[in-house]
């Protein structure tokens, strides 16, 4: 079992993920939703249909919201990459909403907090210098590093409500909070939400948009009309 748990969790970080997106409006009225960020926001591990994106994509569709969810979520993606491929992987779809979640690769590597707050910044900066009406979502992380390191962790945990703060954009805190200590929530990496893990944050994060995404298609409505 150890040695089959292993072999997952390798094929998981070798695996290369690209940007899923099939745009199923091609009208303009469909609100245009953009998931930005690594692994955990692109679905790795699982089949297309079991993915945030799709889920998005069906929660809006039963409702008569009309929507194209893009899933540009990129396996292995620190937030230095987050803002060199931002305009190809976000702003090339024109986004009305982004749900932002980079900085937990940041984590893992270390990288000083300075650079990451700089980086998810100019990344913010970038999305509302296009377009100041996009509704952005960062979604942050909480740092479980040892107690022998103190002040990074406190720090780490500390950027993502300041940077939110400081742009005004709405903040959620860490993605798997409330399904990293459950079973049947996790893949057997132990680490990234499977089907019903991802149906649960899915819960979790519509009341982070589904005014702004309700909002935007009435408005994009009429004016089509």
């Amino acid at each position: 079992m150890k040695l089959f748990r292993k072999l997952f969790i390798v094929i998981m970080c070798c695996a290369v993920s690209w940007p899923y997106s099939v745009l199923a409006y091609q009208d303009s009225s469909a609100v245009n939703i953009v998931l930005f960020g690594d692994s955990m926001i692109a679905g790795t591990g699982l089949p297309i249909k079991a993915r945030l994106a799709a889920l998005l994509q069906e929660n809006y569709e039963r409702e008569g919201v009309k929507v194209n969810v893009i899933n540009s979520g990129v396996d292995n993606m620190d937030s230095g990459e987050g803002l060199k491929r931002v305009d190809e992987l976000v702003l090339s779809h024109n986004p009305d909403v982004v749900l932002m979640q980079l900085g937990r690769i940041d984590l893992y590597k270390k990288v000083d907090i300075e650079k990451i707050r700089y980086n998810l910044e100019k990344i913010i900066w970038k999305i509302l210098n296009k377009n100041r009406y996009t509704k952005i979502v960062l979604i942050g992380h909480k740092s479980r590093a040892g107690v022998k390191d103190k002040i990074y962790p406190a720090r780490y945990n500390n950027l993502f409500p300041a940077v939110a703060g400081k742009y005004k954009v709405s903040f959620y805190e860490m993605y798997t909070k409330d399904i990293a200590g459950l079973n049947g929530f996790l893949q057997l990496d132990r680490m990234h939400p499977n089907y019903a893990g991802t149906k649960f944050i899915l819960k979790r994060l519509l009341p982070y948009i589904n005014k702004d995404v309700r909002d935007i298609y009435a408005e994009k409505a009429s004016m089509s009309e």
